[in-house]
């Protein structure tokens, strides 16, 4: 899922942290506690330099299969969740790199117990571009998932089942934005359903035929997502291209604020929004300013200074629906092509609009176009002044 956000950071530091958990139980296996404590105070900082979430989600699945090592071996639960705590602190010096690293306030941490949000966040588990065949691929992720909790012949690992209840009581606890950074509690949905499915395992006096089936429909259900991502990925490599057509027609440094076009009905604004931040490339290939950055504190790399396009300086003044669409995540078209600076912006680069009233481009001259609407309007053409 975040792959397909485009969260690369975030899908190596998981990937990464997936790893490092087999390691870390391969090593608790053999006892090898001494040596898993040197090896994981650099294996923490290197997962944590890709992303923190990648190195929080690392202590919450050592944590949970220490607690249940311990109690296989005869302690109490107490007992088992202090050892456990004590044996994952080979992983908290990041802690002390973050301490040293937040600047102010650190960012804002907010939204707490978001219930709509957080069923959202299980619904689009596996949301890419179509909105039927998403749906039925979770569907069937959970009908496995149920198959094998009540069938008899197979069973849960003890170890794994916890480590998906520990990442989902962390899920429903975690709010929606920490340190600035949002989607924090939807970042761990597709791990715990990862973590449930894994935990599957077959008693000992199954029949292989079993093994072999459910293998042969996990593989079949794999590369049918893998085929149809893939896919996806290739049509928006395809508009990709098609847009960033219009860099060509831009002069280097120029201040172009973008609004890209989303759906109003469920269906429509179903696929991800992969040209929310395609005006980002105007900096990128033209060492020009576009409206779609993110200024959060504690996060950021840069600093947005170009105050005279005010509110028009950051996301989600880049995002647009039609009008009259109750969206919560951006404003209509009308609205935000009558109200923003055209003293600040030599351009208006408009990306798969939705339909908007030609009179608010009256003035400008288009210099580039595609069939789905999208269009680039110089804002002041030549002879003509800019607003004082």
């Amino acid at each position: 899922m975040h792959f397909r956000s485009g969260f690369v950071n975030y899908s190596l530091s998981v990937a990464l942290a997936m790893l490092a958990f087999g390691l870390w139980l391969r090593l608790g296996r053999l006892h090898r506690y001494r040596l898993r404590a040197a090896l994981f105070v650099p294996i923490s900082i290197v997962i944590w330099l890709c992303h923190a979430f990648g190195w929080g989600m690392l202590g919450l699945l050592a944590f949970s299969a220490e607690v249940v090592r311990a109690h296989d071996d005869g302690r109490s639960w107490w007992r088992a969740i202090l050892r456990a705590v004590g044996q994952a602190l080979s992983l908290a010096v990041p802690v002390v790199l973050m301490l040293a690293w937040r600047e102010g306030s650190g960012g804002q941490t907010a939204d707490w117990f978001n219930w709509t949000n957080k069923m959202f966040s299980l619904r689009t588990v596996l949301r890419d571009r179509w909105i039927g065949w998403d749906r039925l691929s979770f569907f069937f992720v959970v009908v496995v998932f149920g198959f094998a909790v009540i069938y008899p012949r197979l069973t849960l690992s003890r170890m794994l089942s916890f480590t998906a209840l520990v990442l989902a009581v962390t899920f429903v606890c975690l709010p929606r934005i920490i340190f600035g950074s949002a989607y924090a509690d939807m970042r761990l949905m597709p791990f715990v359903l990862a973590m449930a499915l894994l935990a599957i395992r077959f008693r000992r006096d199954t029949d292989l035929r079993v093994g072999w089936v459910l293998a042969s429909v996990a593989l079949a259900f794999l590369l049918a997502r893998t085929a149809s991502v893939t896919w996806s990925l290739k049509l928006a490599s395809d508009e990709y291209e098609r847009q960033l057509t219009a860099l060509d027609h831009l002069p280097v440094g120029a201040k172009v604020v973008t609004m890209v076009g989303l759906g109003c009905t469920k269906e429509s604004s179903w696929p991800m929004w992969r040209n929310a931040h395609l005006g980002g490339m105007v900096v990128v290939r033209k060492l020009g300013f576009s409206n779609d950055h993110w200024d959060v504190e504690g996060a950021k790399l840069l600093t947005v200074t170009y105050a005279k396009a005010g509110a028009w300086r950051y996301d989600p003044s880049n995002l647009v629906v039609a009008n009259r669409c109750p969206a919560r995540w951006a404003k209509p078209i009308g609205y935000m092509m009558g109200a923003f600076p055209r003293d600040a912006f030599d351009y208006l680069w408009l990306i798969n609009p939705p339909a908007y009233d030609p009179a608010q481009v009256a003035g400008m001259q288009k210099v580039w176009s595609l069939p789905d609407g999208s269009a680039l309007y110089r804002i002041h053409p030549e002879g003509a002044n800019p607003a004082p």
